[in-house]
């Protein structure tokens, strides 16, 4: 079952642990299993990530799956709709009633191997939300979300979420793994707005 803790020091936000089943995590790790394999994931300089290391790699779900019915395809597009079926615990963080109104989402999933970081940013929309991803055991150090304007580093884990407001400045850490290791951090990165009809 999914642990859902809401603060509001430093500033409102969500951390959701053990966010997905087990089974729910398995059909995620299909997916990216195989986005993982070589020229599939894009360097930043493709998906627009000024801020990421060069070797910091992504795809935004939603160009792949861009048609309506092609949604569906992917386990992680149709798995992260479940934030929407859980807002009434979220109601203590006050940005959770965005994710109510909002009628426009995007679906970035990253990868850190080793050296990858992101520096301070913050994103264009009205709330965002990361989720962390590894295998375990764990093969690298480092990885860490952080609020660089708190010296906030929330206690992350595998298969944890944080929800937060678009506009907090927030960078990733260097990943530092050791040579014989090749499984890094993943992320599923949401990101949540308004568009007029």
């Amino acid at each position: 079952m999914p642990k859902i803790y809401n603060y509001k020091q430093p500033f409102y936000h969500s951390i959701i642990y053990d966010y997905y089943d087990e089974n729910e995590q398995n059909l995620i790790w299909q997916e990216i299993d195989f986005l993982n394999q070589p020229g599939k994931l894009l360097t930043p300089d493709r998906t627009g990530d000024e801020n990421a290391s060069p070797n910091k790699m992504g795809i935004f779900l939603d160009d792949i799956y861009h048609h309506k019915e092609f949604r569906k395809l992917s386990n992680i597009l149709t798995l992260n709709r479940k934030i929407f079926f859980i807002l009434d615990l979220l109601k203590e963080n006050i940005f959770s009633n965005y994710l109510s109104i909002s009628n426009y989402d995007l679906t970035l999933l990253s990868y850190y191997g080793n050296n990858a970081y992101y520096n301070s940013h913050y994103d264009k929309f009205i709330v965002s939300s990361v989720t962390t991803f590894w295998k375990t055991p764990k093969e690298f150090q480092g990885g860490n979300l952080m609020f660089d304007h708190y010296n906030y580093t929330p206690d992350l884990d595998h298969n944890s979420m944080i929800i937060f407001p678009s506009f907090e400045w927030h960078s990733v850490s260097p990943v530092i793994m050791k040579p014989s290791f090749n499984n890094g951090r993943y992320s599923i990165n949401q990101f949540f707005s308004f568009r007029s009809s």
